[in-house]
């Protein structure tokens, strides 16, 4: 909603991060045996980096093994290789080692510890979407697995109650978000090109209904509506916590505020309205605010006891 990354910009940065590594051992020229060591232990943490911290539904995430078969190759030359003559040469080489080093260590800690539930209490819900596939792409306890986080930064006080929150795609069997005509994509602009489109969205929990909005186009992937943030979207009253789905589909919302709903009641289907990047459900919970607005006090959610880190899918 509030964030501004775009799945396009991490699935370019996580191909550009895989690329450098596996470029880096092609290209170095270590003057000893220690440098070339070096490098290839910073392109295997730059992988593994990405691995754990990227979004792998385009590619999907199989690509790895193949990504892993090559650096094997890679490695084994660069350790063979013959030293460079330069000092110049190695000395390059170890500065970008360096760097994909620290890089890769940075997101492989984001990576594994963004995945640990936090200690703080959490509100459990029941999965609010039914069927096989539907994984996160954003959520998880670091502000790297979830793009939510960055409204704990000054300034974004009217949307803190997000911070928190779980965006929810589709998967196929085959790892891809995409229906089988727009496998070849990496972000097609038609709304139904994505699996998660037109999917029933259930109540999570038992409680009355906030407010509920209707009436918003669903957009272009890659577009957004920056003028309401949440699209159409359901906010749920679910006992000292409020419980906001957004991003439904025009037309869809079944709900009117004050209706009392039990969970898994249907509240209206999944869309691309508002400030969506592509088709997702958003799930967030947050304390009332006081001003009956996004801004309360945000709270860790899972889903039938599961806490939902990005790749995560749920139960």
């Amino acid at each position: 909603m509030a964030e501004d990354t775009s799945i396009g910009l991490v699935f370019l940065s996580q191909a550009l991060l895989v690329g450098l590594a596996l470029l880096s051992l092609l290209l170095a020229p270590g003057s000893h045996r220690a440098w070339r060591a070096l490098a290839i232990v910073a392109a295997f943490l730059a992988i593994a980096g990405a691995a754990a911290a990227g979004i792998w539904v385009y590619p999907p995430v199989w690509i790895m093994a193949p990504i892993g078969l090559l650096f094997v190759i890679l490695a084994n030359r660069a350790w063979r290789c013959a030293p460079s003559r330069t000092r110049l040469n190695a000395f390059i080489s170890a500065a970008a080692s360096l760097g994909l080093a620290s890089l890769g260590g940075v997101l492989v800690w984001h990576g594994v510890a963004g995945r640990l539930a936090p200690s703080a209490p959490r509100l459990d819900l029941v999965a609010p979407l039914r069927g096989p596939g539907f994984c996160a792409v954003s959520g998880g306890a670091s502000p790297v697995l979830n793009f939510h986080y960055a409204t704990l930064a000054h300034g974004f006080e009217a949307f803190r109650g997000q911070s928190y929150g779980v965006d929810i795609v589709r998967i196929s069997p085959s790892g891809l978000r995409t229906v089988d005509r727009s496998w070849w994509q990496a972000q097609p602009s038609a709304p139904v090109a994505y699996r998660i489109f037109g999917a029933e969205v259930l109540a999570p929990c038992s409680g009355r209904v906030l407010a509920a909005r209707d009436g918003l186009p669903d957009h272009a992937a890659g577009m957004r509506d920056r003028a309401h943030l949440a699209g159409n979207h359901v906010l749920l009253a679910c006992g000292a916590h409020e419980v906001l789905l957004a991003h439904l589909r025009q037309g869809s919302v079944v709900v009117r505020p004050g209706d009392m709903v039990s969970v898994g009641e249907a509240l209206g289907t999944v869309g691309n309205s508002g400030a969506s990047d592509e088709p997702h459900l958003h799930v967030s919970a947050a304390q009332s605010a006081p001003d009956g607005g996004l801004g309360g006090a945000p709270v860790h959610i899972s889903f039938d006891g599961r806490f939902l880190s990005r790749g995560a899918c749920l139960p």
